[in-house]
């Protein structure tokens, strides 16, 4: 989270994260990069396929064990949607540090 409340020269163009993380979710680490960098395209990964991704964060999935052909398909797909308007995150407690 550190990169997110510096400055950081110019966009971030893709954030590719697991859904599961210790300390944070997947969906947390958008909602805050969103928040920080609207025009921040998201690709989330899991191995978990029932997972169920916020429709507007407008994110793109790829489930674990995907080739590397695979990933770059989804990489490319993307970073050829537009922006999104970012939404309102929902209420989420402070980082930790």
């Amino acid at each position: 989270m550190r990169i997110l409340d510096e400055s950081v020269a110019g966009d971030i163009d893709l954030l590719l994260t697991d859904v599961n993380m210790p300390l944070m979710s997947g969906i947390e680490l958008a909602f805050r990069t969103q928040a920080a960098h609207p025009n921040v395209r998201l690709l989330f990964m899991s191995a978990y396929t029932d997972i169920q991704i916020p429709t507007e964060l407008g994110a793109g999935f790829v489930a674990k064990g995907f080739t590397i052909a695979e990933l770059s398909l989804e990489v490319e797909q993307a970073l050829n949607r537009g922006p999104r308007p970012v939404p309102d995150p929902p209420q989420l407690p402070p980082a930790a540090a």
